[in-house]
């Protein structure tokens, strides 16, 4: 998977870039804005190519439609900043044919920059069939764009991809949203085998894990959070997450440990120590280097898992690692064994790339049986394991400078809550006493709740009672009068 980093249209970001690309940083791509690309980036970004580094061009469509609805007013948005001027000028003036024109040239004159570049999708502001038109244009001069999917139907879909190989997904950030982008994505790609799936603005974690090997990038401009919002992202393998940086103990540890990585690739270390926010948002590229690096892993891992499922064969028996005696291996199960999809690949010394672990997978099984020695056995085993990763998740607490970490909190309040659970299986007549005396407790308030019961429709049926002789006694009297 390919983390498009945005936001470098600044020839200043870029020359940053460009400096730790030469000691040695490495990343896979950055998106810019035609919309705020200055002309002198250009030069930068060749060199930046030379290093490997893909390229993607957004159309700059987000600031145009930002604009459009604040100006109409038509669907009520506020990203909490005003409307670029220059976006407020090209609607006012009528000139949005003139910007498509003007984006296709310039992508045209500098088709080397750039790998991806995105479509003009503005239906929202000047309709379907005007897209459709500035679609024809790209082709006209041999260019093949992005097509950003905003709901069509899967029909619709596969008369693009007999165009195009590149689909765009954008989305509100929405949970039922992501999951409906996800599920459209799996789709698409059995209708074209080469076609690519790019999603924007998606770099949260959980997300990127869940989907890496069928999205193949996303794009963000997360990793300057220290400018725009006062926070670190940190990495730590397998976990990616962000932080305020200001007076953050455990940051600091983690920039220390690194110091001569990071100077090494042209990092500040006293500047970003010292809480400049510029400098820290190159710490948190640093961060997301090492999270997609860790994502083109699993990436290799599912492609092995699907070679495996398509033809339906086991694992060899020379592949390292014992593997339990079953009927059939389900390949999808395959990557919990893997050398290459494990944290701790860096530092396992029986690291083999390809392999199955060395060791069994942990035996995590229910206990199937009422025998208390049975049960006893296997709970102080999984106890044993819990008190294990306790003793290592401190000792990582303390390494890294010993700021607090709330995941040693919770395994410690897990630990306690076993051992009390193991303490009443062991010695149930410790329990027995309070067990019974809260039995006799609820058992008498139920009897002075029955009793009181009782007593309340006892007083309500002497009121009947007494209503209904009054009746009685009115009616013989009326009877009387008659007769």
């Amino acid at each position: 998977m390919i983390i498009f980093q945005s936001g470098f249209e600044s020839t200043t970001r870029l020359k940053k870039l460009l400096k730790m690309l030469e000691n040695g940083f490495r990343m896979k791509g950055i998106l810019v804005s035609y919309f705020n690309l200055t002309s002198g980036s250009l030069e930068v970004l060749k060199e930046i190519k030379k290093y490997g580094v893909k390229v993607m061009l957004d159309s700059g469509a987000h600031s145009i439609l930002y604009a459009y609805f604040k100006e109409t007013g038509k669907v009520n948005v506020d990203m909490g900043h005003e409307a670029s001027a220059k976006a407020v000028r090209i609607l006012k003036e009528g000139r949005l044919d003139e910007y498509a024109k003007e984006l296709i040239d310039f992508v045209e004159n500098n088709s080397d920059l750039f790998d991806i570049y995105v479509e003009l999708d503005l239906q929202q502001v000047v309709g379907q069939e005007k897209v459709e038109l500035w679609r024809e244009m790209w082709y006209e001069r041999g260019l093949e764009p992005m097509y950003v999917w905003h709901g069509e139907s899967l029909e619709e879909v596969k008369k693009w991809l007999k165009k195009t190989r590149f689909i765009g997904m954008g989305g509100t950030g929405k949970s039922s949203d992501l999951e409906r982008r996800y599920t459209f994505a799996r789709k698409i790609r059995k209708l074209r085998e080469d076609v690519f799936i790019h999603v924007f603005a998606e770099t949260k974690w959980d997300n990127l894990k869940r989907v890496a090997g069928f999205i193949d990038s996303v794009d963000s401009t997360s990793w300057c959070s220290a400018s725009r919002f006062g926070e670190v992202y940190l990495w730590r393998p397998g976990h990616l997450w962000s932080e305020r940086y200001k007076n953050n103990m455990k940051f600091r540890s983690m920039v220390k440990k690194e110091r001569e990585i990071l100077e090494k690739i042209g990092l500040d270390v006293e500047k970003i120590l010292e809480g400049n926010a510029y400098e820290i948002d190159f710490y948190s590229l640093y961060s997301f280097s090492k999270a997609e690096e860790w994502l083109s892993k699993k990436d290799k891992i599912k492609e092995v898992v699907k070679d495996l499922e398509r033809l339906g064969e086991e694992p060899e028996p020379e592949m390292k690692g014992k593997i339990h005696e079953k009927k059939s291996f389900k390949a999808s199960r395959l990557r919990h064994f893997m050398c290459d999809y494990c944290m701790l690949a860096e530092q396992c010394p029986a690291f083999q790339a390809g392999a199955i672990c060395f060791l069994e997978k942990r035996r995590i099984k229910k206990f199937g049986t009422r025998d208390i020695v049975k049960i006893v056995e296997k709970y102080v085993e999984e106890l044993a394991d819990l008190k294990a990763r306790l003793e290592r998740a401190k000792w990582f607490e303390m390494v890294e400078g010993g700021a607090l970490d709330k995941q040693v909190t919770k395994l410690q309040e897990m630990y306690l809550k076993a051992l009390a659970e193991l303490d009443r299986i062991v010695n149930p007549e410790k329990y027995k006493v309070k067990v019974e005396a809260k039995q006799n407790v609820l058992q008498l308030q139920q009897n002075i709740q029955n009793i009181l019961i009782s007593e309340e429709i006892l007083k309500k049926y002497e009121e009947v009672m007494k209503r209904w002789k009054e009746w009685k006694e009115r009616l013989m009297k009326k009877r009387q009068l008659i007769v």
